[in-house]
């Protein structure tokens, strides 16, 4: 039998190769969400929590319905119990704090910079929250509220972060230094200069993308990566992590924006030639992971005769191929890259109809399915590898596996 958690995977990874990442429908400013985070932190990240959630929750709930799980059974056993499990919970928190986490949240925002001592780091939760929400938490977990300087924090554990409600009705949550003064009367907008990280994550949510991730190390996060163990042995992940100024990238629902600015010479040539690089494997892993998936069932015929399971995998061929096509591009989607050496900035840019037809996250289904159906499911004891002659290549279906290469139209 499929276990549990395989299920669980593609469960998910199906519902979100369906939902996909949705264009936002009120997408914050960035001064609204630059508001209460770091504008100098090190490292930043933000995701419109209704581009993702709501969606994925919704397939998730129907997932059953996919092909994948109407003709292998196996994948579906046990779902239907955790999705009613997830309602239950999902409900229960509503009728305790009055908040529906698939539909009440907004957007988060998290900023983190490194420190010689304990870092600081703040979550920011907007959302349709009650304003009597710190106390519904404090009555739910038996913990009073704490009173810091007249404002009333949430504290579920001595030494632990706080929760602070701002006047909007914004979570902040982080260490109590950090939260009391975002979450008082007198906290004003932060001055953002073109000199912080801040300023290049504020140009980015300029363009409404669903998800931002930021990073500007100052000395302190620069000298612990390159003092950690890994820093000799995966140089190139040690410099991609410390070697620039400032880096951003955005994923908009039908594409993606990057920007690099590195902080010598020598950087800005390595960043360079590494984005391009990773530009044309993009555009070649289109192709590429269809060619695989073929190649990889062909030579699973040459084991299926010997093994019942790699047989039961054949006769879902034609069904993976079909998500591996559903799922893929041409590769040939908008690409705007651009090297400036003058400010050692690297740019990209890319467009098309979803952001799956550029980056193609969900091949990764019938890798898992394979790894599922070969290694977990329930069949036949296996003959003797030398007696094959008893189990026969089932008949599989021609597959259409077939991807026109024909351009595909974009949508800004």
């Amino acid at each position: 039998m499929v276990s549990g958690l395989i299920s669980v995977i593609l469960a998910m990874l199906v519902s979100f190769g369906q939902s996909g990442v949705k264009k936002p429908t009120a997408a914050p400013n960035a001064s609204k969400v630059m508001l209460y985070a770091d504008a100098d932190a090190d490292y930043f990240g933000y995701m419109n929590w209704q581009s993702f959630v709501p969606g994925l929750w919704e397939e998730f709930q129907k997932v059953h319905q996919q092909p994948l799980f109407r003709e292998v059974p196996e994948l579906g056993k046990g779902l239907g119990m955790m999705q009613s499990a997830l309602r239950g919970q999902l409900a229960e928190l509503k009728k305790n704090i009055g908040v529906d986490l698939i539909k009440d949240i907004r957007w988060i925002v998290v900023s983190f910079t490194a420190s010689e001592g304990e870092p600081q780091a703040v979550l920011v939760i907007q959302g349709n929250f009650p304003k009597d929400l710190l106390d519904k938490l404090s009555t739910l977990s038996g913990n009073p509220l704490k009173d810091v300087n007249g404002t009333r924090v949430f504290q579920m554990k001595a030494d632990g972060p706080v929760v602070g409600m701002a006047a909007d009705n914004t979570l902040v949550i982080g260490t109590e230094s950090w939260v009391v003064p975002r979450v008082s009367a007198q906290w004003k907008k932060q001055q953002v200069s073109k000199a912080s990280p801040g300023y290049w994550i504020a140009s980015a949510l300029k363009k409404k993308p669903a998800l931002v991730f930021g990073s500007s190390p100052g000395s302190v996060a620069r000298k612990q990566i390159r003092g950690s163990s890994f820093s000799r042995k995966l140089a190139f992940l040690r410099d991609a992590l410390t070697a620039h100024k400032a880096m951003a990238v955005s994923v908009r629902h039908n594409g993606f924006d990057l920007m690099w600015e590195a902080l010598t010479d020598h950087g800005f040539k390595t960043a360079s030639l590494g984005i391009e690089g990773a530009l044309e494997l993009l555009r070649a892993s289109h192709p590429a992971i269809r060619g695989l998936m073929k190649f990889g069932m062909s030579a699973l015929r040459s084991y299926a005769v010997r093994n019942a399971k790699y047989a039961k995998v054949l006769e879902y061929e034609k069904l993976l191929l079909e998500y591996v096509d559903q799922w893929t591009g041409t590769g040939r989607f908008k690409a705007k890259f651009k090297a400036d050496k003058r400010s050692k900035t690297v740019t990209l840019s890319a467009n098309d109809k979803s952001i799956m037809q550029i980056v193609p996250l969900s091949a990764v289904i019938p890798a898992v399915g394979i790894y599922a159906l070969a290694m977990e499911m329930d069949s036949a004891p296996e003959p003797p590898s030398e007696a094959p002659a008893d189990i026969e290549v089932p008949n599989v279906p021609e597959s259409s596996g077939t991807k026109s290469e024909g351009s595909d139209t974009v949508q800004d």
